[in-house]
């Protein structure tokens, strides 16, 4: 709509709605890399507790 101001539609994008979304666990990219991270960890110490 030509009545929404450009920080608006930038929120309503979809990259703008991901990016928005940084509470714990969310789809920001920070939020992510911190869960890939978290998830890397716990493999590395599962791997170390499983091997023979």
């Amino acid at each position: 709509s030509a009545d929404l101001i450009p920080s608006v539609r930038d929120v309503l994008a979809v990259s703008g709605s991901v990016a928005a979304r940084d509470a714990r666990g969310g789809t920001a990219p920070q939020r992510v890399a911190e869960q890939l991270a978290k998830v890397r960890e716990t493999t590395a110490a599962l791997r170390l507790t499983l091997q023979p």
